[in-house]
């Protein structure tokens, strides 16, 4: 067992002696907890003076790590005391992260059983996972734009000096990095940086390694909406670029570094304006949900469903009320209804529930082959509605979601979703935009533009509806006026691996197809291809796939003339 001399006190204050009292400590709150290991949090002294110490434990040192250790032709060590010797590493190469205070390991024949370490809290105020839920880009204001963008920045030159100092992390998630502001006054960054859970730092590492480093930290950054010019701005840094044009790092930068490459093409649109989000809907990221048993439920619904007995996967299937809506072309596996629910508050809401009950051969191979095999048919339309939710898509807002299955075989499932308000384009357009329509030019613009920019979204994001038709696209209008467009019917929506072009094809066709003729001229069609296809003038191959679309859309014809 080694002690730091700065830790003698705090041992003597805890009364820790040897080993196995360490061990044995119980004051403290677990803040981690593993089948075979621990880390609880430690308060010595009393506020506000108290340190904040964290005592990590293994009480059985898994036998692979053991091996592991051996196979490399390394003296076996328990992941404390790796953990110990990564903080001594970053310290010397002058990177920030926690103190270490003491460790101890116990050994059986020269194999690590049971281990600890003892580390102080970093000096910081938040996490970067805390930091970027702050700072989001969508609802901060101008004064936390900046530092966000500040942020970004800062963060890039962080990176660069774990690389250059010849370390690689694999656990480089916003999680692990803490901030600290620094003092007023001084020039220099803003932040500083602390790191936290070392333990599979290791010292080296190739340009592909690195890579890695920062695609897994980027991705653990997508769900705070990292925007396009905030990688931009934390790979400008990571590069050492200065405040001049991104236009001049740009080539320096897709050398460098294959991540990259995926955002400078995705720059140019980020500078193009973003589809306008319903006001009257939660944000993707506000919603939280929950698992019950088979059921997973938006936290938001929970008091209502349960206003009304459906608070189980037996209750939903039992449940009977509601408007049931059938179309011949449905099998009788499939139910949709129609549900008006009242909580004990009285307010009403129009839910919609769609129930599998024991899919018949043919859509249970069309599931294992093409979808998820081991998930059910619900399932996979609540996933498509996080697809187009995360691409930034205008959609339905999930309500709930459940399924029970017997290995791959689909035996029941139920997907709930909230009423889309406004009305479909089927109904809307004939009505505003017919030879009778009350909508102007500029107006009439203004939505072939979004609605272009809806569908450049989504195959934008590699989504394919399959049904791209005008009864599935719902519009609506803000408070101030802005028409907002909304998908529905994801139930067929996938990402195909192959033939892109035949799948794009057959969305641009659908939405031809069913777009009345007397309401949308053909000048107005070709506007929404342009804007679509991002360019002024159509060119030879953009005039070849407006043939494909053609014919695909004679096919749809004589394939529905009889029905």
């Amino acid at each position: 067992m080694h002690i730091e001399p700065a830790a003698r006190e705090l041992f003597d204050r805890l009364g820790l002696t040897d080993f196995d009292s360490v061990m044995s400590l119980s004051s403290g709150m677990t803040v981690s907890r593993h089948a075979q290991r621990n880390t609880a949090l430690v308060m010595v002294g009393t506020a506000p003076d108290a340190t904040r110490v964290y005592l990590k434990r293994v009480y059985r040192v898994p036998a692979k790590h053991v091996l592991e250790d051996l196979i490399a032709w390394r003296l076996p060590e328990a992941q404390p005391l790796r953990e110990w010797r990564a903080i001594e590493t970053c310290r010397k190469r002058g990177i920030d992260v926690m103190e270490g205070l003491a460790w101890g390991q116990r050994t059986v024949f020269g194999a690590p059983r049971q281990a600890f370490l003892m580390v102080r809290a970093v000096p910081a105020i938040e996490s970067l996972d805390e930091a970027m839920q702050r700072l989001k880009a969508a609802e901060c204001a101008p004064r936390l734009a900046a530092e966000r963008r500040t942020l970004a920045r800062e963060l890039g030159a962080f990176v660069a000096r774990i690389h250059e100092a010849r370390l690689a992390w694999p656990d480089m998630v916003a999680k692990h990095i803490y901030l600290a502001r620094s003092p007023a006054g001084i020039d220099g960054p803003r932040w500083r940086f602390y790191l936290i859970d070392v333990e599979r730092m290791t010292t080296g590492g190739s340009p592909r390694t690195r890579s890695r480093d920062i695609e897994r930290l980027l991705a653990s950054m997508r769900s705070h909406r990292l925007s396009v010019t905030d990688a931009l701005r934390f790979a400008k840094s990571y590069l050492g670029g200065g405040a001049g044009r991104w236009r001049d790092d740009r080539g320096r930068l897709v050398e460098t570094f294959g991540w990259a490459r995926r955002i400078v093409r995705r720059s140019w649109a980020s500078r193009r304006p973003r589809l306008p989000m319903p006001d009257d809907a939660p944000p993707p990221d506000r919603q939280r949900f929950v698992r019950h048993g088979r059921i997973v439920v938006n936290d938001a619904f929970i008091p209502i469903l349960q206003d009304n007995g459906l608070v189980d996967f037996a209750s939903v299937f039992r449940y009977d009320a509601g408007e049931r809506l059938d179309k011949a072309n449905i099998g009788a596996w499939r139910e949709r209804h129609r549900v008006e629910l009242a909580g004990f508050d009285g307010r009403r809401r129009t839910l919609y529930l769609k129930r599998y009950h024991r899919p018949p051969l043919g859509r249970q191979l069309h599931r294992i082959l093409l979808e998820r095999a081991r998930r059910s048919s619900a399932w996979w339309e609540w996933r498509n509605i996080q697809r187009l939710a995360v691409a930034g898509i205008p959609t339905l807002t999930p309500v709930a979601c459940g399924e029970k299955m017997r290995g791959v075989i689909e035996r029941r499932s139920f997907i709930v979703t909230d009423a889309v308000p406004g009305e479909s384009l089927e109904r809307w357009v004939p009505e505003h935009l017919g030879p009778s329509g009350d909508v102007d030019w500029r107006t009439r613009r203004h939505l072939v533009r979004q609605l272009a920019r809806l569908v450049r979204a989504m195959h934008r994001a590699r989504l394919i509806h399959r049904d791209l038709y005008l009864s599935h696209i719902f519009i609506s209008h803000n408070r101030d006026g802005q028409p907002v467009f909304r998908l529905i019917d994801l139930q067929r929506v996938f990402r195909p691996r192959w033939r892109w072009r035949r799948w794009q094809v057959k969305d641009l066709a659908a939405l031809h197809y069913s777009t009345p003729a007397e309401c949308i001229p053909a000048t107005e069609r070709i506007r929404f291809l342009r804007r679509y296809l991002g360019v002024r003038r159509l060119s030879p191959q953009h005039k070849a796939l407006i043939r494909s679309i053609l014919a695909r859309t004679r096919r749809t014809e004589r394939h529905n003339r009889p029905r």
